[in-house]
């Protein structure tokens, strides 16, 4: 109902101000005739669900989500695509004209900082942390960030590896109780912290001062904690699938997917080269420099503007 007023009020709009185009920040949309409706495509979880073991609940959401979206992309004029690995999809699998494709990355925070700050402490305190004595995994508890692999790893290695921390909920229940009943099978409770969803001051907090940051997530548009995971300065280690490997480049150390035994090396590797990590910072740094929100902004007008 909201939708249906929503249509004509703002076709009224373009009317009254003689609009040609229609920007929607998403792959689902209202589309009008006379202009040029623009979409962008942010969620790829859709078009890879069944790959996965979701919920009854989320498996019919995504196949929702997936005959909509590819109903909508295909009635755009545009497309944003947030990255080429998005980008390649429209080409690849929909069939989207080239001509149609306009390729727009996401920005970082530029107040995001590796500089330890004074309240750091007192924040760690409160998840009974220290800095520098935890692993971080930032997303959302869904089966598509293999979580499971990162845990993998971690099986009789409680005497070397800090603790794993997990910030992010999600609400696919099968695959929580796959997580949970993975970390009380091998006798984890202690080591790896379930926080759930952790406000955005306390997440940077997190992020400065963790010792490594892993993920081993697959299905990105352009996935957020990558760069702020490169703002931070972190030293990374990801599964070499193709949403990260563009956004990290030469940022991360990476692992086959799937294969939790040679991420184990990897975290081993570098767990105590101190030097190893400052270098890897710097260049976690450096690359989270060429993402940019002046940047994104800057072509977006244009395209809103040509």
């Amino acid at each position: 109902k909201k939708r249906f007023f929503s249509y004509f009020k703002i076709k009224k709009l373009i009317s009254k101000y003689s609009i040609n185009k229609v920007f929607t920040p998403y792959q689902i949309a209202l589309i009008f005739p006379n202009v040029q409706n623009i979409l962008m495509i942010r969620n790829m979880e859709p078009f890879n669900y069944f790959k996965y073991k979701y919920d009854i609940q989320n498996r019919l959401r995504n196949y929702l989500l997936n005959k909509f979206s590819k109903y909508f992309l295909k009635k755009a004029d545009t497309i944003v695509a947030v990255s080429k690995y998005s980008e390649f999809f429209l080409l690849g699998n929909l069939e989207i004209p080239k001509d149609k494709i306009v390729h727009i990355y996401h920005g970082k925070d530029v107040n995001f900082s590796p500089k330890i700050m004074l309240n750091d402490k007192n924040v760690l305190k409160k998840f009974s942390l220290k800095s520098n004595n935890y692993i971080l995994t930032v997303g959302s508890l869904l089966p598509y960030r293999k979580l499971e692999v990162i845990i993998n790893s971690y099986i009789n290695q409680t005497k070397t590896f800090p603790y794993l921390v997990v910030a992010g909920d999600g609400n696919d229940k099968k695959y929580k109780r796959t997580i949970k009943s993975l970390i009380q099978k091998n006798n984890l409770e202690d080591r790896v912290l379930l926080l759930g969803n952790v406000i955005k001051s306390d997440l940077e907090v997190l992020y400065r001062n963790s010792r490594i940051f892993l993920t081993a997530t697959e299905v990105e548009a352009c996935p957020n904690i990558a760069i702020e995971s490169m703002a931070f300065g972190c030293t990374i280690i990801a599964a070499n699938t193709k949403p990260l490997k563009e956004i990290y480049s030469n940022s991360a150390i990476y692992f086959e997917q799937d294969d939790h035994k040679i991420l184990r090396e990897n975290i081993l590797e570098i767990l105590n080269n101190i030097k190893k990590r400052e270098q890897m910072s710097k260049i976690s740094r450096d690359r989270a420099d060429f993402f940019s929100w002046d940047k994104c902004s800057y072509q977006t007008y244009k395209l809103l503007n040509d």
